[in-house]
């Protein structure tokens, strides 16, 4: 049973870029082989097409297979990359709050779990630290989690996994099999072909929305395994522990202190652009919130400080920084600046 569960998330692995790759090669076939004496004529290709007839029969077979996975590999990869590439883009990033969870890019369900998570572990340590952490500080290390998640609790992983593999399947093959029932369309007589193109539009929808349902599934598993703590991801063991050993005692906490130590936290790791916008909970309209942002900024560090007035535009932090500056009292270290809330 040992040996099973180490080998099925290798096959799993396998059998997606295989598939795609598969489907991709059936489709460019069809669609070159009506040129297929034209394409002889090139030297080069019926020069290649003499070598690999020579070869044995099992190296024509591993050939085949490795060429298959490698283009199912690529194609793959370069699907996904374009998907990210296209969800960052503005029009897509404004459908986002409509579409989203049909695209399967929000899942409250998830989010819930995650918060539930971070509050858990947050809340006996700092009240303000569990407000501002976002549920992607965590969500953006799953694939991290489930690496240790495989080692804590194997039956959950392998349930995990199995979800995870069966998504990403559909997922990958949703693309070339649309496009080689596109390529079989074109060659057949016009009302077979359209009905063909049809089926294959068809059946493309119910796998891609197969794949988002079987993504979403897995998403849940991993966030419920990381709510009953049967897992983690190391970014957030690290906030936790560090948290325990660095800041001060509840009484002697100064107010913004836990503010600037999360910033100077984030901004160590180089994360700060990526989860900044915990700021928005601690700025506009509150003035209370303002004055948080105000009393923090003596706190952190000066390149903490240069960083989120480049990457955020922050009047709150802006003219807290200035003051602290004209006073005299900028840096790590240095004593807090008293801010009035008529200052903000």
């Amino acid at each position: 049973m040992t040996f099973l569960s180490s080998l099925l998330p290798g096959v799993r692995d396998l059998r997606t870029p295989f598939a795609v790759g598969a489907l991709w090669v059936l489709a460019v076939t069809l669609l070159v082989y009506p040129s297929n004496e034209e394409l002889r004529k090139f030297s080069v290709i019926e020069s290649a097409e003499g070598v690999f007839a020579a070869l044995p029969a099992t190296v024509q077979i591993s050939c085949l297979c490795f060429g298959v996975y490698l283009a199912g590999m690529l194609a793959h990869g370069l699907g996904v990359w374009l998907g990210q590439w296209l969800i960052a883009r503005p029009v897509i990033t404004r459908l986002n709050e409509d579409v989203g969870r049909l695209l399967g890019q929000e899942n409250p369900r998830v989010t819930f779990l995650v918060q539930s998570a971070i509050n858990a572990r947050l809340r006996p340590i700092s009240d303000v630290l569990a407000s501002l952490v976002p549920a992607g500080f965590v969500m953006d290390e799953f694939d991290l989690a489930s690496l240790r998640l495989n080692k804590e609790n194997p039956e959950q992983y392998q349930q995990y996994d199995r979800v995870r593999a069966e998504g990403e399947f559909r997922l990958g093959v949703s693309m070339p099999l649309l496009a080689a029932l596109l390529v079989v369309g074109f060659l057949l007589p016009p009302w077979p072909g359209a009905a063909v193109c049809i089926l294959g539009f068809g059946a493309a929808i119910v796998i891609l929305v197969q794949g988002l349902q079987h993504r979403r599934q897995a998403d849940e598993y991993m966030a419920s395994s990381i709510y009953f703590g049967h897992t983690s991801t190391p970014m957030f063991d690290a906030l936790v522990e560090s948290a325990k050993s660095e800041l001060p005692p509840r009484p002697d906490r100064m107010p913004g202190q836990e503010l600037a130590w999360f910033c100077d936290f984030l901004a160590a790791r180089n994360s700060l652009d990526r989860y900044g916008e915990f700021l928005s909970k601690v700025g506009h309209p509150s003035k209370s919130r303002a004055n948080l942002l105000g009393a923090a900024a003596p706190y952190m560090d000066k390149q903490t400080r240069r960083m989120m007035n480049q990457l955020f535009d922050l009047d709150e932090v802006s003219d807290a920084v200035a003051r602290a500056g004209t006073d005299g009292t900028a840096g790590s270290g240095s004593k807090p600046v008293t801010v009035r809330s008529t200052d903000l």
